[in-house]
């Protein structure tokens, strides 16, 4: 367990390597009061449990506390539902941002490629 400053605030990280974390990801809508968010990120869970069942799901009014709860528990990514998601763009339709615990930066991916980050896992 490590304590790291993130942007000034310290949060408690459990750097469990993720063959052996208890729960592989994290999805979540951005907002909880948008049906259309939750409803993909339910889609998006169901997928992801298909390849590997320790898939947790949340739904909370900050983005930011929910990713702290699961560096806690030593989660290695989190996958946010957003607007982004959405975006009738070329660059953005169909994508999800995942999150890596360490360093806890998230990039944009195709829906279709999160799969591929839990084959091994």
């Amino acid at each position: 367990m490590t304590k790291m400053s993130s942007g000034g605030e310290k949060r408690i990280v459990l750097r469990l390597p993720a063959p052996i974390a208890p729960v592989k990801a994290m999805v979540a809508p951005l907002l909880k009061n948008k049906p259309e968010l939750v409803a993909k990120a339910r889609e998006v869970r169901a997928q992801l449990q298909k390849v590997h069942p320790a898939i947790s799901w949340t739904i909370t009014e900050h983005r930011q506390a929910g990713y702290r709860r699961q560096d806690e528990i030593g989660t290695p990514f989190c996958i946010t539902i957003d607007f982004d998601t959405w975006a009738r763009t070329r660059t953005f339709w169909n994508t999800v941002t995942l999150r890596h615990r360490i360093p806890g930066v998230g990039a944009r991916i195709y829906r279709r490629s999160c799969r591929t980050q839990f084959d091994d896992l």
